[in-house]
């Protein structure tokens, strides 16, 4: 960060030692990644990531995330939306950002939240963990999602008033926003419980926001996609899929937000952004970077500094060693 990167590889290179734990050797990898990719050493930068990727050791189950895909494109359907009780509270303060990770919704998030109307939340889990905890509270067996036609009214209020009190705890400002990334599985379950909740949905071209999920250091079997370039070209895939679903049956608003588009037009994407949420214009949006909240996510470091464009295309010095990851380049939002 210091700008001196064949000064810090050397020291990096020698905790890479014979016996170093595994997960720190996956973070040191990174690291070293990271370093020769600064010096331009784009093999031996790939080279550095693929290792640290391995040392990870995580397993994505292609075949399980497409069924799971498959099951919420089935559940879902324009017929479901329309037989299942609204909620009978007001959920308008739920501001949803999602898409990949390495789209740019922590950018989208850091912008939105500076705006005094606006907190950012950063990354909660309440969504999945509604989804996941249905069973303890649908009469009958069956599991996500094919618990949800099974909700009733009183259901839903009390999912809808749990969602929209978690908000409340966090800030009284009249909206909150959630950037985790991984609720474009769930916008099904968002629009049952928060219909008058507001989606953005992040994106980026697809060989760059995939390269970047590939060279970040994420931990946990719900990014373990991320590890393999293979998988990544799975994952992608039916990410597109299940979000061209969304397109089509979400009786919710959304917009779509290209990290392109936000970094050769900052003013103009955030005034879109600001209108589609119904809230007027402030100039101090332009001035994220100044902002003293705490971002917790990969892009810390990124949103502390004013737009840059040095990530945009930054997957072409790679495609060398891409591969069949390639391919998702086909399936532009």
């Amino acid at each position: 960060r210091k700008g001196s990167p064949e000064q810090a590889l050397p020291v990096v290179r020698r905790a890479i030692r014979p016996g170093v734990a595994k997960l720190q050797e996956a973070s040191l990898r990174f690291a070293e990644g990271d370093l020769l990719d600064a010096m331009g050493q784009v093999d031996e930068a790939f080279e550095a990531y693929q290792r640290a990727n391995a040392a990870q050791g995580l397993q994505y189950d292609a075949a399980a995330h497409e069924a799971f895909v498959d099951s919420l494109i089935s559940v879902f359907t324009p017929e479901l939306f329309a037989a299942l009780p609204k909620p009978s509270i007001d959920t308008s303060s739920s501001i949803l950002v999602c898409g990949m990770p390495r789209s740019g919704t922590s950018l989208v998030q850091q912008v939105l939240a500076s705006h005094s109307d606006i907190h950012g939340a950063g990354e909660l889990d309440d969504l999945p963990t509604i989804a996941r905890g249905l069973r303890h509270y649908v009469e009958g067996s069956g599991r996500y999602p094919e618990l949800v036609p099974r909700l009733t009214g009183p259901l839903i209020d009390k999912l809808a008033s749990a969602r929209i009190e978690s908000l409340r705890r966090i800030s009284p400002l009249p909206f909150v926003v959630d950037k985790l990334p991984h609720n474009f599985l769930h916008l099904g379950m968002a629009a049952v419980i928060t219909p008058q909740a507001r989606i953005i949905h992040c994106v980026r071209d697809p060989v760059d926001t995939c390269l970047s999920c590939y060279f970040q250091h994420f931990s946990g079997p719900a990014l373990a996609f991320s590890n393999r370039l293979d998988a990544l070209s799975s994952f992608y895939g039916q990410y597109h899929r299940l979000m061209k679903h969304w397109e089509e049956v979400l009786p919710v608003k959304v917009l779509t937000v290209r990290y392109e588009d936000m970094v050769a037009e900052t003013k103009e994407v955030s005034q879109r952004m600001l209108s589609f949420l119904d809230v007027p214009w402030e100039p101090a949006v332009l001035d994220f970077h100044k902002s003293d909240r705490i971002c917790a996510t990969a892009s810390y470091a990124q949103v502390q500094r004013p737009v840059y464009s040095t990530s945009v295309g930054k997957a072409e010095r790679y495609r060398h060693r891409l591969g069949e990851l390639i391919t998702v380049a086909q399936l532009q939002q």
